[in-house]
C-alpha cells in the first residue's frame, strides 16, 4: 500500500470512529450476511440486558481483510476493542503484543471455561505458555457428504461410521467411471476442496493415520514420520488417479447432475443444499487412530490498545453465555458450549438422518485443525505445506516422499528461527 493510500485509509478509519462515542465497545467483524444478523442479535440482547453499554460492530468485507484493517486501525491509534480472530490468524498480533492475555480476566471474573467443548480452547494458548490470546465463540465443520442414489445403483452401501480408509478408496475407484466410453472419466467418486492448499482440511485425516506435522513440542517437523508419509502416499494415490476436473462451476454441476458421488463440504454449505438426489454425511474414513473429526473454530480477540477492556470483557463473555450461544445456534451455527451442543437443536433445516450425524460428529471431534497448525512460525510454515503439496500435485510422478523431504527441511529451518522475529 502506498503512503498516500495508507493516510487516505486512515483519515477515513478517523472518520470512521468518530461517531463512536467514548465508552463503547468497538468490535470489528467480517460482513457476512448470515453472521451479521447473529451478531446483532446477540448484542441487543446484550444491551438490553445491559443499557449502559452500547456495542458497536464495524464490518469488513472478508477475513483478511479485516485483519489488515485491525492493523491499520492499531497503528493510528484507533484500535477496536474485540475483533474477529482465529487461531492462525493470531500469529500476526501475537507476534507484535498487540492482543490481551485472557486468562487474568477469566481468573478475576472467575469464569468456568470448563463448559466449551474440549477442542475450543487449544489454538488460543499455542504461542506463549501460561496466555489465552483470544476466546472462541463458534465451530465450523467439514464432513463427508454423499450422493445415496449413487451408491445405490452401484449396489454399494454409503460410507459412515466404522468405514476404513481401504474400503473407502475402493470405493472411490468403484464410483468413478467412463460411462461414454470414450476414454474419459465422466463420474468421479470424491473430490476435496482445496486439499492440496488448505492443510486444515487434511488435518483429520492425518490424525486418522497417527501422523502429524510437528512433533510433540512442536520443535521440529514430523512429515517424515512413517504414518505422517504414509497418510500424504495413500491421499495422493487416489487423487492422481481419480480427481475430478476442477472449478466451481464443473463440481457444482457435477453434484447437481449425480456426477459425482462424495465430497469434503463445510456445515454451513450444506444449508444451501437443493438436491433432487438423497444425500447424507459421514466422517472421514478410520485409519489406525479410527476416525479423525474436525472442527476449527473463529472467536474474539481483545486488543491491547482497546479503550474499554472491562466493557469489552464483559460483552466477550455474554458471547459464551447460554443465551447467547442459542441464538447462535438458532442462526445455523455450531456453538463452543457443550451443553448448547448435547441439547441437539442444531441444523433444523437439514434431513434427519444429517442433523444427528453432524451433531454426533460435533459431539465426539478429536481434532481442532487450527490448532495443530496454529503457533509461532505459522504463516511460513502453512506457505511451505501449501508450495510443497500444490507442486506435488503438478508432478504427477514425484514421489511423494521426496516433496516431503524438502518440505520437512524447509519447515526445520523456520523452526530453528526466533519468534517473534527481531
Amino acid at each position: 500500500m502506498s503512503k498516500r493510500a495508507w493516510l487516505l485509509l486512515v483519515f477515513l478509519l478517523l472518520g470512521l470512529y468518530a461517531s463512536v462515542a467514548a465508552g463503547d465497545v468497538v468490535v470489528l467483524l467480517p460482513a457476512g450476511d448470515a453472521e451479521r444478523a447473529m451478531h446483532e442479535e446477540i448484542a441487543q440482547r446484550y444491551m438490553k440486558e445491559h443499557p449502559s453499554t452500547n456495542i458497536v460492530f464495524q464490518y469488513v468485507v472478508g477475513s483478511g481483510q479485516t485483519l489488515e484493517k485491525a492493523m491499520t486501525m492499531i497503528a493510528a491509534g484507533i484500535a477496536p476493542d474485540l475483533m474477529y480472530m482465529s487461531p492462525t490468524a493470531l500469529e500476526a498480533f501475537a507476534a507484535v503484543g498487540a492482543v490481551e492475555d485472557l486468562w487474568p480476566w477469566v481468573e478475576i471474573s472467575g469464569t468456568d471455561l470448563s463448559i466449551l467443548h474440549p477442542q475450543a480452547l487449544a489454538g488460543y494458548q499455542m504461542y506463549y505458555p501460561g496466555q489465552l490470546l483470544g476466546m472462541p465463540r463458534l465451530f465450523l465443520h467439514h464432513a463427508m457428504v454423499y450422493n445415496a442414489d449413487m451408491f445405490s445403483e452401484r449396489g454399494m452401501i454409503p460410507p459412515g461410521y466404522g468405514t476404513h480408509w481401504d474400503d473407502f478408496a475402493k470405493a472411490v475407484g468403484n464410483l468413478t467411471q467412463d460411462t461414454d466410453g470414450d476414454g474419459k472419466f465422466d463420474k468421479f467418486g470424491f473430490w476435496m476442496r482445496g486439499w492440496y492448499r488448505t492443510p486444515t482440511y487434511f488435518m483429520p485425516l492425518l490424525h486418522a493415520f497417527g501422523g502429524s506435522i510437528f512433533n510433540p513440542d512442536r520443535s521440529g517437523s514430523s512429515l517424515l514420520q512413517t504414518d505422517t508419509v504414509r497418510m500424504f502416499e495413500n491421499v495422493f494415490d487416489i487423487f492422481r488417479r481419480y480427481e475430478p476436473p476442477f472449478s466451481t462451476t464443473a463440481i457444482q454441476n457435477l453434484q447437481r447432475t449425480s456426477q459425482l458421488a462424495m465430497w469434503y463440504d463445510l456445515n454451513s454449505a450444506m444449508l444451501a443444499y437443493d438436491f433432487s438426489f438423497t444425500w447424507g454425511v459421514a466422517p472421514l474414513p478410520a485409519e489406525k487412530n479410527g476416525h479423525g473429526i474436525g472442527l476449527y473454530d473463529v472467536g474474539l480477540a481483545m486488543l491491547s490498545a482497546g479503550k474499554n477492556k472491562a466493557e469489552a470483557w464483559d460483552f466477550l463473555l455474554y458471547t459464551i453465555s447460554y443465551e447467547a450461544q442459542k441464538i447462535a445456534a438458532d442462526h445455523g451455527f455450531i456453538p463452543v458450549r457443550k451443553d448448547v451442543v448435547s441439547e441437539g437443536n442444531l441444523f433444523a433445516t437439514l434431513p434427519k438422518s444429517v442433523q444427528s450425524t453432524l451433531l454426533r460428529n460435533i459431539m465426539s471431534a478429536n481434532v481442532n485443525s487450527l490448532a495443530l497448525l496454529a503457533g509461532p512460525h505459522y504463516s511460513t510454515v502453512n506457505q511451505i505445506l501449501g508450495d510443497g503439496l500444490l507442486n506435488l500435485k503438478n508432478e504427477a510422478q514425484m514421489p511423494v516422499r521426496n516433496a516431503l523431504v524438502e518440505m520437512d527441511r524447509l519447515i526445520n529451518n523456520t523452526l530453528a528461527q526466533p519468534w517473534p522475529p527481531n
